[in-house]
């Protein structure tokens, strides 16, 4: 019985993982030719393939939908000036008046308003609804194809991620005078994931389950088999009365790098203003200077609202609009450590949107007294050894007893 003739990268017909016999394999760009049958002798078109009497036309098969030449986070950022990081507004926190903490989502863009990634925050609910905006996180850096504001994210692996601890496993947002109560945050190449630690409890538990919620661990450590290209460590003492973060290029040294100062090898250490926050939001940028010897002139500002809608997103939700200013010397890693770094000064100094029963403007606040109510408004803030200490003024709106 005459065999079958093999050509170059052709399986037995029927072997487990190969078309039957009859069906031809279709490469991605390959279509099919469905004119006349070709005299011999006659050249194809480019891309088709001749489909022989009997044999069936095989169905296309769905690509993975991946972007062309993505590199890491910081190589997306070679050669611009400046980009500028915009918190998506999400409706649900801002209707309830921030009574429901949602995930943070962050788009990157130029200066012309191209997207070039978008950053998505990855956190348990019940730690988001407790601790915000000190609860443990994960921001995952993903890429924008073409001026896509998302892409999906199940196709496309994360360029970068940024990993925070939180509650319970510090006791951030107060004077940072220990380890335990400074801010800290590790950024790797690709995907990341904080590691739910078991061994440690609290009152007895390591993990906690409320009302409908999923349970979520106590503790989380962050990866030991992954090393982070970036370090982003709150001294001890906060800075002072100025807010500091130290930027490292190699992992936190539990043991060394816990000072009053900033570590020696620190390659850069963003310093925040005295006053920044409260009504002072409405009004003016909010400088955050970049000081280091590898690319001085870099800053970060958070921006006051110019326009209309700027306004009320600022008024009505912990949205932020943040400005990163590059410059020609820094490298990839340095781009992509400083991107890390503005994200880190919204989370510890911007989004502790005090939430109410009903929406209030940013900065105020309603007290509920037996004679009235008094409202509260929060000129600005002042960061205080690690602590965010608000000014504010009273206005009681109550009735006299006497008519």
């Amino acid at each position: 019985m005459a065999q079958p003739v093999m050509y170059p990268g052709q399986a037995p017909p029927g072997q487990a993982g190969y078309p039957p016999p009859g069906q031809q394999v279709m490469y991605p760009g390959q279509q099919v030719y469905s004119g006349p049958p070709p005299v011999q002798g006659q050249m194809m078109p480019p891309g088709q393939a001749m489909m022989h009497p009997g044999q069936a036309m095989m169905a296309p098969q769905p690509m993975a939908m991946m972007p062309p030449n993505i590199g890491g986070a910081g190589d997306i950022l070679l050669g611009l000036e400046r980009v500028f990081i915009v918190q998506k507004v999400n409706m649900i926190e801002a209707v309830t008046g921030g009574l429901y903490e949602q995930k943070n989502t962050y788009y990157i863009q130029d200066s012309n308003g191209k997207h070039l990634m978008f950053v998505k925050e990855k956190s348990t609910q019940i730690c988001r609804q407790c601790c915000a905006p000190d609860h443990p996180l994960e921001l995952n850096f993903y890429p924008s194809v073409q001026g896509m504001e998302q892409y999906p994210t199940s196709n496309v692996p994360p360029v970068m991620s940024a990993l925070k601890q939180g509650c319970c496993d510090k006791c951030t947002g107060c004077f940072a005078c220990t380890p335990s109560c400074v801010d800290e945050m590790q950024v790797y190449e690709g995907g990341a994931q904080l590691e739910h630690d078991l061994e440690r409890t609290c009152l007895g538990f390591n993990e906690f389950t409320c009302c409908c919620m999923d349970s979520s661990p106590c503790f989380f450590n962050f990866p030991k088999a992954a090393n982070p290209f970036t370090s982003i460590l709150e001294p001890l003492g906060g800075g002072g009365c100025q807010s500091g973060l130290s930027v490292m290029s190699r992992a936190i040294n539990k043991e060394t790098d816990f000072i009053w100062d900033r570590p020696a090898d620190s390659i850069a250490y963003v310093r925040g203003p005295c006053v920044f926050g409260g009504c002072s939001e409405y009004c003016v940028d909010a400088h955050f200077n970049v000081e280091s010897e590898r690319y001085p002139g870099a800053a970060i500002y958070k921006k006051a609202p110019d326009e209309l809608k700027d306004y009320a997103r600022t008024m009505f939700t912990d949205s932020d609009v943040y400005e990163v200013v590059f410059t020609p010397q820094m490298n990839a890693k340095d781009r992509a450590s400083l991107i890390a770094s503005a994200l880190m000064v919204d989370y510890k100094f911007f989004e502790d949107f005090v939430p109410g029963c009903m929406p209030c403007p940013k900065g105020c606040e309603v007290e509920s007294t037996p004679k009235g109510v008094k409202i509260h408004i929060t000129l600005f803030k002042c960061s205080v050894y690690g602590c965010l200490c608000p000014c504010k003024v009273t206005i009681p709106l109550e009735n006299d007893s006497n008519n």
